[in-house]
């Protein structure tokens, strides 16, 4: 794998829906000798995640181009530009697209749950410019690609149970997804030409690892050895979110997770997440999910 940059001189256009998408909102689509020598790049209105099976390519992921062999995949989220070019000739690729809008995500046991949100935002309105589009390589894709095949054998059949048991491998899937997430420690795919982005990586890990605690911007701003004005104009740059709102959103997945995944009160689990009162816990999470915490639940 390498991180080069390459910069296309063409404008990336809009990729619709796949028909299949609509109506479950989880799709797989297999491309057993795909060309593309003259590059087309395209955005989605979907999440996807395309493995590589068979071959090498090079996956331009905005602007970072990854040289791929058969086991490495890219998730590629909502609106984000990517391109899949061929210069060594056909390869094979299974895509699985998901739509969050309409399909809910399984719950996976810890530590995998909290790993998830890092490949996959729990919610479109969850993704931020460092988890917009990840890199990830198997270590034995042998079982990624039994899974996937699978995964395609039930779409394509009309035995009983078969969406059913789609999503049990999709679960299966998902589950060796973040296993390989954890051994790899994944990195975000960004261009690392911005100015001091060792120093904002720190601050973004520094958050990832204590947004539980009160931290407050000035700890932030500490953390980063940066004037205020400078950090929280950088900062913006690279996440795309300002510095507290990157907390809340962390806090507010982490928040997520444990609705899914466990029978707490609320309350507890807002206190656990960092937030000081329910009421301001509501409201957050209200505006960035479109729902309030007990509704989501319901939901998921």
């Amino acid at each position: 794998m390498s991180g080069l940059m390459v910069s296309s001189g063409r404008a990336p256009r809009h990729q619709p829906q796949p028909p299949r998408l609509g109506a479950t909102g989880l799709s797989v689509h297999h491309f057993p000798a795909y060309l593309n020598t003259g590059g087309h790049p395209h955005s989605l209105d979907f999440v996807l995640l395309q493995v590589l099976m068979r071959g090498r390519c090079r996956h331009v992921m905005g602007e970072v181009v990854h040289e791929d062999s058969a086991g490495a995949m890219g998730v590629i989220h909502y609106n984000q530009t990517h391109d899949l070019i061929t210069p060594y000739g056909p390869i094979e690729v299974m895509n699985v697209c998901l739509d969050l809008r309409r399909y809910r995500l399984p719950r996976l046991p810890a530590p995998l749950s909290d790993v998830l949100p890092a490949l996959i935002p729990l919610h479109p309105a969850c993704g931020h410019r460092l988890n917009r589009m990840v890199h990830l390589e198997f270590l034995d894709p042998e079982v990624i690609f039994g899974l996937l095949r699978a995964m395609l054998r039930e779409q394509d059949s009309e035995l009983p149970g078969a969406g059913d048991a789609m999503s049990m491998y999709f679960r299966l899937f998902l589950i060796e997804c973040c296993r390989a997430a954890l051994e790899a420690d994944i990195e975000p795919v960004l261009s690392t030409d911005l100015p001091a982005a060792s120093s904002l990586e720190a601050v973004r890990r520094y958050v990832d690892e204590r947004f539980v605690e009160p931290l407050t911007l000035a700890d932030l701003v500490k953390a980063s050895g940066m004037s205020r004005a400078h950090f929280c104009c950088t900062f913006r740059r690279y996440t795309g979110e300002t510095p507290m709102g990157y907390v809340a959103q962390r806090r507010i997945e982490h928040a997520m997770v444990q609705l899914r995944n466990s029978d707490e009160k609320i309350l507890s689990i807002a206190l656990d997440c960092g937030f000081q009162d329910l009421s301001y816990f509501n409201r957050v999470f209200k505006r960035v999910v479109d729902c309030t915490p007990s509704m989501y639940r319901a939901r998921e």
